[in-house]
Protein backbone atom coordinates (compact mmCIF):
# COMPACT_ATOMS: atom_id res chain seq x y z
CA UNK A 1 0.00 0.00 0.00
CA UNK A 2 0.99 3.33 -0.62
CA UNK A 3 -0.01 6.68 1.42
CA UNK A 4 0.27 9.30 -1.21
CA UNK A 5 -0.18 12.74 -0.69
CA UNK A 6 -2.42 15.45 0.20
CA UNK A 7 -3.15 19.29 -0.27
CA UNK A 8 -1.65 22.14 1.49
CA UNK A 9 1.18 20.06 3.00
CA UNK A 10 4.12 17.69 2.50
CA UNK A 11 2.94 14.34 4.21
CA UNK A 12 6.07 12.33 3.55
CA UNK A 13 5.23 9.32 1.50
CA UNK A 14 4.80 5.75 3.08
CA UNK A 15 5.34 2.49 1.74
CA UNK A 16 3.42 -0.87 3.67
CA UNK A 17 1.57 1.25 5.50
CA UNK A 18 -0.11 -0.98 8.61
CA UNK A 19 -2.31 1.59 9.81
CA UNK A 20 -4.71 3.83 8.13
CA UNK A 21 -6.31 6.73 9.97
CA UNK A 22 -8.72 8.72 8.54
CA UNK A 23 -9.34 12.49 9.45
CA UNK A 24 -12.55 14.63 8.69
CA UNK A 25 -13.42 17.86 9.26
CA UNK A 26 -17.21 18.95 9.45
CA UNK A 27 -19.23 22.12 10.43
CA UNK A 28 -20.22 22.80 13.79
CA UNK A 29 -24.19 22.69 12.68
CA UNK A 30 -27.29 21.67 13.09
CA UNK A 31 -26.45 18.51 11.62
CA UNK A 32 -22.93 17.47 12.84
CA UNK A 33 -25.05 15.54 15.72
CA UNK A 34 -26.41 13.61 13.16
CA UNK A 35 -23.20 13.24 11.11
CA UNK A 36 -21.45 11.54 13.73
CA UNK A 37 -24.01 9.42 14.87
CA UNK A 38 -24.24 8.13 10.49
CA UNK A 39 -20.13 8.14 10.69
CA UNK A 40 -20.18 5.39 14.07
CA UNK A 41 -23.71 3.52 12.58
CA UNK A 42 -21.80 2.87 9.46
CA UNK A 43 -18.78 1.79 10.97
CA UNK A 44 -20.59 -0.97 12.82
CA UNK A 45 -22.27 -2.20 10.01
CA UNK A 46 -18.40 -2.47 7.98
CA UNK A 47 -17.21 -4.28 11.32
CA UNK A 48 -20.20 -6.76 11.25
CA UNK A 49 -19.24 -7.53 7.40
CA UNK A 50 -15.25 -7.74 7.43
CA UNK A 51 -15.00 -7.94 11.50
CA UNK A 52 -13.27 -5.42 14.34
CA UNK A 53 -11.06 -3.64 12.13
CA UNK A 54 -10.38 -0.15 14.18
CA UNK A 55 -8.05 -0.38 16.63
CA UNK A 56 -9.38 2.01 19.59
CA UNK A 57 -13.02 3.87 19.30
CA UNK A 58 -13.76 6.68 17.09
CA UNK A 59 -12.37 9.99 18.24
CA UNK A 60 -14.14 13.03 18.12
CA UNK A 61 -12.66 16.69 18.87
CA UNK A 62 -13.33 20.41 18.02
CA UNK A 63 -11.06 22.47 16.47
CA UNK A 64 -11.50 26.29 15.62
CA UNK A 65 -12.06 27.23 12.39
CA UNK A 66 -9.78 30.28 13.10
CA UNK A 67 -7.10 27.87 13.70
CA UNK A 68 -7.73 26.60 10.21
CA UNK A 69 -8.51 30.12 8.62
CA UNK A 70 -4.95 30.69 9.63
CA UNK A 71 -2.35 27.80 9.91
CA UNK A 72 -2.58 26.45 6.65
CA UNK A 73 -1.19 29.45 5.06
CA UNK A 74 2.11 28.59 6.26
CA UNK A 75 2.09 25.73 3.68
CA UNK A 76 0.92 27.55 0.38
CA UNK A 77 3.50 29.80 -1.66
CA UNK A 78 3.13 31.10 -5.14
CA UNK A 79 3.01 28.26 -7.47
CA UNK A 80 3.41 27.92 -11.15
CA UNK A 81 1.22 25.80 -13.01
CA UNK A 82 2.45 24.53 -16.39
CA UNK A 83 3.83 26.95 -18.67
CA UNK A 84 1.74 30.35 -17.89
CA UNK A 85 -0.50 29.87 -14.83
CA UNK A 86 0.53 31.06 -11.76
CA UNK A 87 -0.66 30.92 -8.31
CA UNK A 88 -0.52 33.60 -6.44
CA UNK A 89 -2.10 33.52 -1.99
CA UNK A 90 -3.54 37.22 -1.49
CA UNK A 91 -0.68 37.33 1.68
CA UNK A 92 2.24 37.09 -0.66
CA UNK A 93 4.02 39.24 -3.54
CA UNK A 94 5.18 38.59 -6.82
CA UNK A 95 6.00 40.18 -9.73
CA UNK A 96 4.84 38.50 -12.78
CA UNK A 97 6.73 37.85 -16.01
CA UNK A 98 5.86 38.08 -19.30
CA UNK A 99 3.25 36.00 -20.42
CA UNK A 100 2.03 34.94 -16.76
CA UNK A 101 -1.79 34.36 -16.06
CA UNK A 102 -1.36 35.32 -12.67
CA UNK A 103 -4.51 34.38 -10.29
CA UNK A 104 -5.03 35.50 -7.04
CA UNK A 105 -6.54 33.17 -4.85
CA UNK A 106 -7.58 32.85 -1.07
CA UNK A 107 -9.30 29.25 -0.92
CA UNK A 108 -10.10 30.00 2.79
CA UNK A 109 -12.44 27.39 4.12
CA UNK A 110 -13.30 25.66 0.62
CA UNK A 111 -10.96 23.17 -1.53
CA UNK A 112 -8.65 24.00 -4.57
CA UNK A 113 -5.32 25.89 -3.95
CA UNK A 114 -3.72 24.42 -6.90
CA UNK A 115 -1.25 22.06 -5.41
CA UNK A 116 -3.18 19.15 -4.95
CA UNK A 117 -2.27 16.94 -8.14
CA UNK A 118 -6.05 16.68 -9.66
CA UNK A 119 -6.13 20.57 -9.56
CA UNK A 120 -3.04 21.10 -10.85
CA UNK A 121 -3.64 18.61 -13.51
CA UNK A 122 -6.61 19.85 -14.81
CA UNK A 123 -4.77 22.84 -14.67
CA UNK A 124 -2.39 22.03 -17.26
CA UNK A 125 -5.04 20.31 -18.90
CA UNK A 126 -7.01 23.31 -19.09
CA UNK A 127 -3.53 25.34 -20.62
CA UNK A 128 -3.60 23.20 -23.64
CA UNK A 129 -7.30 22.33 -24.64
CA UNK A 130 -9.31 25.77 -23.64
CA UNK A 131 -9.94 27.64 -27.41
CA UNK A 132 -12.08 30.95 -27.25
CA UNK A 133 -15.03 29.85 -28.42
CA UNK A 134 -15.62 27.10 -25.81
CA UNK A 135 -17.99 26.58 -22.68
CA UNK A 136 -16.30 25.17 -19.90
CA UNK A 137 -18.42 23.72 -16.41
CA UNK A 138 -16.75 23.69 -13.44
CA UNK A 139 -18.48 20.71 -10.83
CA UNK A 140 -17.35 21.31 -7.70
CA UNK A 141 -16.04 24.42 -8.16
CA UNK A 142 -14.67 24.89 -4.43
CA UNK A 143 -12.66 27.75 -4.46
CA UNK A 144 -13.31 28.48 -8.25
CA UNK A 145 -10.10 27.90 -9.46
CA UNK A 146 -10.58 25.85 -12.33
CA UNK A 147 -12.80 28.34 -13.95
CA UNK A 148 -10.77 30.97 -13.00
CA UNK A 149 -8.20 29.20 -15.02
CA UNK A 150 -10.35 28.70 -17.97
CA UNK A 151 -11.33 32.15 -18.13
CA UNK A 152 -7.72 33.41 -17.98
CA UNK A 153 -7.29 31.07 -20.56
CA UNK A 154 -9.98 32.41 -22.52
CA UNK A 155 -13.03 30.41 -22.58
CA UNK A 156 -16.03 31.95 -23.90
CA UNK A 157 -18.61 30.97 -21.56
CA UNK A 158 -17.84 29.73 -18.14
CA UNK A 159 -20.10 28.25 -15.71
CA UNK A 160 -18.92 27.01 -11.90
CA UNK A 161 -21.30 25.03 -9.13
CA UNK A 162 -21.01 23.79 -5.72
CA UNK A 163 -23.20 21.89 -3.49
CA UNK A 164 -21.29 23.49 -0.39
CA UNK A 165 -22.28 26.97 0.73
CA UNK A 166 -18.73 28.04 2.21
CA UNK A 167 -17.66 27.32 -1.29
CA UNK A 168 -19.99 29.02 -3.47
CA UNK A 169 -19.21 32.21 -1.49
CA UNK A 170 -15.25 31.65 -1.77
CA UNK A 171 -15.71 30.91 -5.41
CA UNK A 172 -17.65 34.15 -5.79
CA UNK A 173 -14.89 36.33 -3.91
CA UNK A 174 -12.13 35.06 -5.57
CA UNK A 175 -13.81 35.25 -9.17
CA UNK A 176 -14.32 39.00 -7.82
CA UNK A 177 -10.69 39.54 -6.26
CA UNK A 178 -9.62 38.56 -9.98
CA UNK A 179 -12.24 40.45 -12.23
CA UNK A 180 -13.59 37.65 -13.62
CA UNK A 181 -17.21 38.29 -12.62
CA UNK A 182 -18.66 39.09 -15.83
CA UNK A 183 -17.10 35.91 -17.23
CA UNK A 184 -18.04 33.48 -14.59
CA UNK A 185 -21.61 32.57 -13.60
Amino acid sequence: RNSGTWELTDIPEQIDTEVVTVTAYYPDDEELKQRLNNIEKELAVIENRIGKFRFGPTMFRKISEHDWANEWKQYFHVTRVGKSIVIKPTWEDYTPKAGDKVLHLDPGMAFGTGTHHTTNMCMQILEEIVEPDMTVFDVGCGSGILAMTAALLGAKKIKAVDIDGTAVRVAKENIALNKLSNAID
